[in-house]
C-alpha cells in the first residue's frame, strides 16, 4: 500500500506540472554558466602573458603590492588613491584570482582649465600585438571600473606595448558608462547617471534577481535603461552557453528578461543578453509585454500579471487558489485583463507546447477554471494560448467554477454545500494522514454531493489519466472504497477520479454501500 500511495502522489503531482501548459525543463539554471565570467572568456588565457621583459624602468616610482599584483606609481600620486587602484586590480573579479604575477605602472596628468585630468596604467609586459588586442576589451572594463571607482569618472586608459609592433594598444574607459558600482567581486555599469539612492534601489532589484550576491557567478554586468525599455547585459562564455540545452537556455534567458522587466524597468520591454568581454551580445532574449503590468501576484513559479482593470485583491486570490509546480524556479506567467465584464488570459508558451493540441487545451482549461473561480459570477473568461511574442495560437472559453477551498501547503481541497469548512478540514487531515497531501505535493481533491442518479456524498481526486495502468486499478479501487467509507461512515458514498477539467473518469468511480 505504501508503494501505491507513492504512485498516487506521482499521479497528482505530474497533473499539476502538465496543467500549467509548460514542458518540464531538464535543468534550472540560476546563473548563466557556473563559471561564465570568472576568467572573462575562454579564448583569452591571461596566464600565458610573459613578464620576463620589462619595457619600463620603474626605479623612480613607489612600489606597492597586493597578492599577485604589483603597482608602481609616481610620487605625485596620492598613496591612498594608488592603493585604491591596486585594490581594483587585485580584486576577485579581475586579476586577483590566479597565481600569476602582474605588474603595472601608474601615472597621472593633472587637469588644467581647458584640459581635464587623465590617468594612465602601463602594463609592464612583453606581449604580441594579437594578444594585446584580445586583452583590450577586458582591460577596457578594468579601466572603466578604475575611472569611476578611483577617479570620479576622469579619463583612464590602460596602455599595452606589443613586442612585435611600434604602436601601443590602448584600452580606455568606456564613454557609454555614466556610473559604476563595484564591490571587489562584481561590477555593474550604468549607461546614465543615477543618484546613490537610485543605485541602491537598482542593486536591491538585482539582489532579488540573485544576480548581485556573494554566490553569483555573474561578475560583470551592464544596465541600460530608457523611459521606454531596458537591457541587462552580463559577460559570459560562448562555451558555457553551448553546454546548455537550447530549450533550457531560451527558457532561462526569457525568465531573466521577464524578471528584469518587472523589477528594473517597471514592466516595460526588456532585453537580457549574455555578451563577450566587450559587451557585444552573444545570445539575447527580448521580453516585449502585451501591456505594461501595473500589478502582479506570485505563488512559487506561478506568476499572474494584470493591467489596471484587475484589482490586486483579485490577483492575490487567484495566486492563492492555484498551486505551484514544486521545486521549479522559472516562472509560468499568465496575463489577465478585463473589458466590460469579459476577462482574457494570455498564456505564453513555447512552440513545442503550443503543438500539443488536446493536452494543451486540458492544461490551460484547468488553470482557467481556477482563475474563473475567483472572478465575479456574471463574468465570462477566455484563456488564449500564445507564443512568447504574445501572438495568439488558440483560444478556449472557460465556463466552470469551483467553490470554496482549503490550502494545505501546495495541495488544494475544494468543497461545496452542504459541506462546510470544518468538515473540509477533517477531510484534509485525512488525506495528510494517508500521504496524499504531502509537504511538497500538488494534489487536488474535491468534495460535493452528486446529483445523478441520486444525491450522494462524493470525493473526487484529480489525476493525470495517462498515468493510470491496469496494474494500479485494483489498488485505486481499494483506496477509493476505504476513503469513502472512512469519510462517510455508515453512508452510501462515491469515490471517483477525474481529469484536469474535473470530468469524472467513468471506469474509476466506486460506490461505497456504507
Amino acid at each position: 500500500m505504501r508503494a501505491f500511495k507513492i504512485l498516487l502522489v506521482l499521479f497528482v503531482t505530474l497533473f499539476v506540472a502538465v496543467s500549467t501548459g509548460i514542458v518540464f525543463l531538464l535543468a534550472i539554471i540560476a546563473t548563466i554558466g557556473s563559471d561564465a565570467n570568472s576568467q572573462f572568456d575562454s579564448d583569452v588565457d591571461v596566464t600565458s602573458v610573459s613578464h620576463s621583459e620589462s619595457i619600463l624602468d620603474p626605479a623612480d616610482q613607489i612600489e606597492i603590492q597586493q597578492g599577485n599584483v604589483t603597482l608602481y606609481f609616481d610620487p605625485a600620486i596620492d598613496k591612498d588613491q594608488a592603493k585604491a587602484v591596486l585594490d581594483v586590480l587585485g580584486s576577485k573579479c579581475l586579476l586577483g584570482t590566479g597565481d600569476y604575477q602582474y605588474a603595472f605602472s601608474l601615472s597621472s596628468t593633472p587637469g588644467l582649465s581647458s584640459t581635464p585630468a587623465a590617468h594612465q596604467l602601463r602594463c609592464l609586459d612583453s606581449m604580441s600585438l594579437e594578444f594585446c588586442e584580445k586583452l583590450q576589451p577586458i582591460y577596457q572594463s578594468m579601466a572603466t571600473i578604475i575611472s569611476h571607482h578611483c577617479f570620479q569618472g576622469e579619463t583612464f586608459r590602460v596602455v599595452m606595448q606589443p613586442s612585435d609592433a611600434d604602436v601601443a594598444v590602448i584600452a580606455e574607459n568606456r564613454s557609454d558608462v555614466a556610473a559604476c558600482w563595484f564591490n571587489g567581486s562584481q561590477s555593474l555599469f550604468f549607461e546614465q547617471p543615477f543618484s546613490p539612492q537610485d543605485i541602491e534601489s537598482i542593486l536591491d532589484s538585482f539582489r532579488e534577481l540573485g544576480m548581485v550576491s556573494p554566490e553569483s557567478d555573474l561578475t560583470h554586468l551592464f544596465f541600460r535603461h530608457t523611459e521606454q525599455s531596458g537591457e541587462v547585459q552580463v559577460i559570459g562564455k560562448q562555451s558555457s552557453l553551448d553546454a546548455i540545452d537550447p530549450a533550457t537556455l531560451d527558457a532561462t534567458l526569457r525568465y531573466r528578461a521577464l524578471q528584469s522587466s518587472l523589477l528594473l524597468c517597471a514592466g516595460r520591454q526588456c532585453t537580457f543578453s549574455v555578451t563577450d568581454p566587450g559587451f557585444n551580445p552573444i545570445k539575447s532574449v527580448v521580453h516585449a509585454p502585451p501591456y505594461q503590468p501595473t500589478q502582479f501576484a506570485k505563488n512559487g513559479c506561478m506568476l499572474y500579471l494584470s493591467d489596471p482593470s484587475i484589482s490586486q485583491a483579485t490577483l492575490d486570490a487567484i495566486a492563492a487558489r492555484l498551486p505551484t509546480i514544486p521545486e521549479r524556479e522559472i516562472t509560468v506567467d499568465f496575463w489577465i485583463s478585463q473589458s466590460n465584464n469579459h476577462f482574457t488570459v494570455l498564456a505564453p508558451s513555447s512552440d513545442a507546447v503550443l503543438e500539443r493540441g488536446a493536452v494543451l487545451q486540458r492544461s490551460l482549461l484547468s488553470t482557467g477554471i481556477g482563475i474563473n473561480s475567483e472572478l465575479p459570477d456574471e463574468a465570462t473568461l477566455t484563456i488564449i494560448a500564445c507564443d512568447y511574442g504574445f501572438k495568439p495560437h488558440q483560444s478556449f472559453p472557460v465556463r466552470k467554477r469551483l467553490g470554496p477551498y482549503l490550502a494545505r501547503n501546495n495541495n488544494r481541497l475544494s468543497y461545496a454545500p452542504p459541506f462546510d469548512e470544518e468538515f473540509a478540514n477533517r477531510v484534509a487531515d485525512y488525506f495528510e494522514a494517508q500521504g496524499v497531501f504531502t509537504e511538497h505535493g500538488a494534489a487536488h481533491v474535491e468534495i460535493f454531493r452528486s446529483d445523478q442518479p441520486e444525491s450522494l456524498p462524493c470525493v473526487q481526486l484529480y489525476v493525470t489519466e495517462s498515468m493510470i495502468s491496469s496494474e494500479s486499478a485494483p489498488q485505486l479501487k481499494t483506496f477509493g472504497s476505504n476513503t469513502a467509507a472512512d469519510l462517510f461512515p455508515g453512508q452510501r458514498s462515491v469515490f471517483q477520479l477525474c481529469n484536469a477539467l474535473g470530468v469524472p473518469l467513468e471506469e474509476y468511480a466506486w460506490l461505497n454501500e456504507g
